[in-house]
């Protein structure tokens, strides 16, 4: 709600916190065209990068590149080391762009959606944020 603080940390039981070398290998894993130096940037540069080719695949309707970006996001959010990043760098973006806006409840859980809403507040209008939360009413 507008005015509400914004958490300082998810609600989401975090896991156990890998190295940097267990996310930049999950990064390979799931985004194996991502052009970026992996050995040189920091997850917050990755998820930077990311936004632009989540933008690209929204476009041209790339089911497996969405699920993997998204699943990504998610799995870095659920790690106590990296959720920050992926909140800062990625889920509070995810209004910046209408048609991101409007299918990213699609690929974002419910779960994930009520942490980063407060976050999605500040950048979105009333209007924007009400069809947004109309959308994950109708998935309950």
């Amino acid at each position: 709600m507008p005015g509400d603080a914004i958490p300082s940390r998810p609600a989401i039981q975090p896991t156990n916190h890998p190295d940097m070398n267990t996310w930049r290998n999950k990064a390979k894993e799931s985004l194996p065209g991502l052009r970026v130096n992996l050995q040189r940037a920091s997850l917050y540069q990755v998820f930077f990068d990311l936004r632009n080719a989540l933008y690209m695949a929204h476009q041209a309707k790339d089911e497996r590149l969405l699920t993997n970006i998204y699943g990504f996001a998610e799995w870095c959010y659920r790690h106590s080391d990296m959720w920050n990043a992926a909140g800062v760098a990625f889920y509070e973006h995810l209004g910046d762009d209408d048609l991101v806006r409007r299918e990213f409840p699609r690929y974002v859980s419910h779960s994930i959606y009520r942490e980063i809403e407060p976050r999605l507040a500040v950048s979105l209008s009333a209007a924007q944020l009400y069809e947004i939360q109309k959308v994950y009413s109708c998935m309950r």
